[in-house]
């Protein structure tokens, strides 16, 4: 892209639609982040997380409810929360507002989805394991399970695993159902397991 290295960019030469990294200041465009613009228009969360996605070094990948919500899961009760993401402990760490980062001693698995680089559906549900309770990790589980980004069997080794979130994963586990038809019939199983 013309202006990547660029302190400055000549906004002419950055497509109209594109998000990009450098600084501007023109109406047309609005701040993302420190050094990160877009067009200043209401944008869908696939062009947000593009713009995000210029600052993260190649081996990151959004994570989290981040990555739950790109991938279209049933998510708990809409809260405002921060752009999550996961990288290795040996790549720089961008230090941004808005943007929290777990770095990882190994990388993590990653898929392609529209583009953007996303934890895999098991590795998405470990991290949100850290921070979530039972009955969110179950309504994002059971759909996760019924869209195919996991199995039962691919949760139980991530699960099994000595990092953060394991046990309450292992904990949600026999609570799961791909069968689940909404979030509603999800939320009906936990109460028994609370």
């Amino acid at each position: 892209m013309a202006c990547a290295a660029a302190i400055f960019c000549d906004v002419t030469t950055v497509p109209q639609q594109s998000p990009f990294r450098g600084h501007v200041r023109q109406q047309q465009w609005e701040r993302v982040s420190y050094g990160v613009y877009g067009p200043a228009r209401p944008r869908p969360l696939a062009e947000i997380l593009a713009a995000w996605q210029l600052v993260l070094p190649r081996t990151a990948a959004f994570s989290h409810l981040t990555a739950a919500r790109l991938s279209g899961w049933w998510l708990p009760a809409s809260i405002e929360h921060p752009v999550f993401a996961a990288m290795t402990t040996t790549a720089g760490v961008p230090h941004r507002p808005g943007l929290f980062v777990c770095r990882h001693p190994k990388p993590v698995a990653i898929n392609l989805v529209d583009g953007l680089r996303v934890t895999t559906g098991e590795e998405t549900l470990l991290a949100a394991a850290r921070d979530l309770g039972v009955l969110d990790l179950v309504i994002m589980a059971d759909s996760a399970l019924r869209l195919g980004h996991c199995t039962l069997t691919s949760l139980k080794i991530v699960a099994g695993q000595h990092r953060r979130g394991g046990p309450l994963l292992r904990r949600v586990i026999p609570l799961l159902d791909a069968r689940s038809e909404s979030a509603w019939e999800s939320v009906t199983r936990a109460p028994s397991f609370l």
